[in-house]
């Protein structure tokens, strides 16, 4: 009978139907028929809402379709108390809804399809059934692990929501599923950089509400900071600068270059409240002790440093100082400050030639970009800054980049040994020579954008600017 009144959503989705047929599904022989039936009727229903909207003489000829979403939502939440019969097949049906779905990768939008509107009920359907029966919770999240690593690199955007939701929803309920978090966590190696970053900003609340996960979280990240996988580090970098956002210390962090009062091992003994967030000031130091590490590894690691840090400070505004002094030890390795040093930059270490191949070792460009958008965050939120902060590292790489835009104005192409009769084929130092020529360009375009930025787009800057790109 169910399956012959499919059509009939209205039907099928009512309160003793689906209850019946939820029961039903519990017995392993009916399961898969249950299930299908009430997917291929979600998926009609759903079709059929979308011609209504869109075609009018429909609208005129049909009533409105009521919303099977609301239907089962409010059935949910009637029956708090007795339904251990039905919520597992209803979390089965929910993440088959949700398995419809696949995110487009690539470029372009498209319009909600058909999987995409399932994919919201099943994600309904699925948060409701877990703030209302809370011993579904194990089983939820059983099923939401599976999803993320059956197929690691597949995309997964809409589970990210799914979690996020459930974690935003009740972070202490998932506190005792650490199990699972701690699994799924456990195979950040095998997830792409972009997936990471997805999930730890999900998984956020909890992180802050358990300092076990935190430490254990770290320690993985620790490890991973050292695999031979260039793709492994990057999860870690992007993983510490997750960290960094949210691990907000009650005062201002103190210099880069100070020991660390804890080390990792002992965090677990020190930190005794979840919620404390007086620890939270060792925490940073730990982190950038390990973020240091980075910046003597690849390119692409520091690249993506650079490209971090200047939201690090945004969310977490007590970290600006201990940022820009990493910002100004890492410039000073290539700039001085001297204004008769020929070349103005050191650019010996910048490219690397690696069995004939040239390797781009530090990005320079991101280096100067990352610290004028530092610098610029510092200044939003430090007008007011005492006479004792404006002569630390802020006012100290401000003078640096302004030195630094004064010496490329003067600089001439020459001084970088680079010329118009210069190598540029496929040869190693060819390939060098256009990288380094990349990186002087870039250089240029960051600090055009600090002189006009830093400037107020005044006419003066504007004519600074002028200079930087002649």
């Amino acid at each position: 009978m169910l399956k012959a009144r499919q059509m009939k959503a209205e039907f099928v989705f009512g309160q003793f139907t689906l209850t019946l047929a939820l029961a039903l599904a519990k017995t392993r022989h009916f399961t898969e028929q249950v299930l299908d039936v009430l997917k291929s009727a979600a998926s009609f229903h759903v079709q059929r809402q979308a011609k209504y909207k869109e075609y009018m003489w429909i609208r005129e000829m049909i009533p409105v379709p009521k919303d099977i979403k609301q239907l089962i939502v409010n059935m949910i939440q009637h029956s708090k108390c007795g339904w251990e019969e039905s919520s597992q097949s209803l979390v089965e049906f929910g993440f088959l809804l949700m398995d419809m779905y696949s995110p487009r990768v690539g470029f372009g939008r498209t319009g909600p399809s058909t999987a995409f509107n399932c994919c919201q009920l099943g994600q309904a359907i699925i948060l409701e059934t877990f703030k209302v029966n809370k011993d579904s919770c194990g089983n939820i999240m059983d099923l939401v692990v599976d999803r993320f690593l059956s197929k690691p690199s597949a995309p997964t955007e809409h589970y990210f929501d799914l979690l996020a939701q459930m974690i935003q929803a009740s972070p202490q309920l998932l506190v005792q599923c650490q199990a699972q978090i701690q699994k799924l966590l456990g195979h950040l190696p095998n997830m792409p950089c972009h997936s990471t970053v997805k999930l730890l900003r999900a998984a956020t609340p909890l992180i802050k509400a358990s300092s076990a996960l935190r430490d254990w979280l770290m320690i993985m990240l620790r490890k991973l900071l050292f695999y031979r996988e260039l793709e492994c580090r990057k999860v870690a970098v992007s993983g510490i600068l997750v960290l960094l956002r949210n691990l907000k210390p009650p005062g201002p962090v103190g210099r880069f270059g100070r020991e660390a009062d804890f080390t990792l091992s002992q965090l677990s003994v020190q930190v005794s409240q979840p919620s404390d967030s007086s620890s939270h000031q060792s925490v940073c130091m730990e982190l950038f002790g390990l973020l240091n590490k980075s910046l003597t590894q690849q390119g692409p690691l520091r690249q993506l440093l650079y490209q971090g840090f200047p939201e690090v400070i945004a969310q977490n505004i007590n970290l600006t100082e201990v940022v820009l002094e990493l910002f100004l030890l890492q410039l000073q390795k290539y700039y001085d400050g001297n204004d008769n040093a020929y070349p103005p930059l050191k650019l010996s270490g910048v490219v690397q030639i690696n069995m004939d191949k040239a390797v781009l070792q530090e990005p320079l460009g991101h280096l100067v970009l990352g610290a004028h958008r530092c610098l610029m965050v510092a200044r939003k939120y430090c007008q007011d800054s005492s006479e004792e902060q404006e002569k630390g590292a802020q006012s100290a790489l401000q003078k640096l980049l302004g030195n630094l835009t004064k010496a490329m104005v003067d600089a001439e192409l020459e001084a970088f040994s680079l010329d118009k009769m210069s190598d540029f084929t496929m040869s190693s130092v060819g390939q060098k020579n256009k990288l380094i020529a990349m990186e002087l360009r870039n250089i240029c375009e960051a600090l055009i954008e600090h002189t006009l930025s830093y400037g107020d787009w005044s006419a003066s800057s504007a004519q600074v600017s002028l200079k930087l790109f002649a």
